[in-house]
């Protein structure tokens, strides 16, 4: 074990340069989707084994995707805030209040997730012994989502699902905001129903701005769908026992996501890197070796 993980080691030395042509790939993109999770470091100067740590998940979806896996100690909004300080775009999130900074920020639209505004609602129609108000927003919900996957089905182009959404989703979500202020006269104080109302109703305009460019999507759910191996694997590894070593681990996560995202073989897609990589004497060679760049025969 210790030889394999010297071996990493020593190849993200080697890989460094290529982490900063990939950020800088994905804030120039002008639509990053963020999301965080848990994540246990061992030796951490100044903090015991027991602290959560987190990493941080960036992916652009502008063009063709990229994946930045950010390990920090702390879920604080301050490392977003110096990740995202020169991006100007579409940044979508969760409702998390680690990025409410947004809010202050002229150069970039803030968009919510349609998911998260829904889950609430369905946990309490998996309750509930009778039909009642989350019934009614998950039959809201499902009319957005049908649109969405008719979108996807046909293959819209970015135009025509712009057009779409305007036509068809519009008037939905119209719908549903003034649902929800009727439902908030009478929700119980502190109730989850109540919870799940103010959560939309706070970010009603986040919730909305995905409508603003069809290339946008409705929710968070392609960068979730990044962190779930990631959180799998934690589940039999548990922990990185150096910051340094998490530091590796989320470089070479961001590389294997980002080959898997543009439908190249991830043992193939290394292998091509560690060929190559000693021979880059320039930014664009770096470039040229992310997996937007290249095509591999063996795929």
């Amino acid at each position: 074990r210790n030889t394999v993980c010297g071996w990493i080691m020593a190849a993200f030395d080697v890989c460094k340069p290529l982490k900063e042509v990939l950020w800088q790939e994905i804030i120039k993109s002008g639509y990053i989707q963020a999301d965080e999770t848990p994540l246990q470091v061992m030796n951490e100067p100044g903090r015991s084994n027991t602290q959560k740590s987190y990493m941080w998940v960036y992916q652009s979806l502008a063009d063709k995707p990229l994946i930045l896996f950010d390990y920090r100690p702390t879920r604080q909004a301050l490392w977003p805030q110096q990740m995202l300080a020169d991006f100007k775009g579409y940044l979508q999130t969760d409702g998390y209040k680690g990025y409410d900074w947004v809010a202050d920020k002229s150069n970039i639209i803030h968009l919510g997730c349609m998911v998260h505004a829904r889950r609430p609602f369905a946990e309490m129609v998996k309750l509930a012994k009778k039909t009642g108000k989350s019934h009614q927003a998950i039959a809201l919900f499902q009319k957005l989502y049908a649109i969405e996957k008719y979108a996807r089905d046909n293959k819209l182009t970015h135009e025509q699902r712009y057009q779409l959404r305007l036509e068809k989703q519009k008037p939905i979500l119209d719908e549903l905001f003034v649902f929800v202020d009727k439902s908030l006269v009478h929700a119980a104080p502190q109730s989850k129903l109540q919870n799940a109302l103010l959560y939309i109703k706070q970010r009603q305009s986040e919730l909305s701005n995905y409508l603003l460019n069809g290339m946008l999507e409705i929710d968070n759910n392609l960068t979730e769908n990044q962190i779930r191996p990631f959180a799998l694997g934690r589940k039999n590894w548990l922990f990185s026992a150096s910051p340094n070593g998490a530091h590796a681990s989320a470089f070479f996560y961001s590389l294997i996501a980002s080959a898997s995202a543009n439908s190249l073989n991830p043992f193939d897609y290394l292998h091509h890197l560690f060929l190559n990589i000693r021979s880059c004497k320039s930014n664009n060679d770096f470039i040229n070796l992310l997996p937007t760049n290249i095509i591999l025969t063996n795929k």
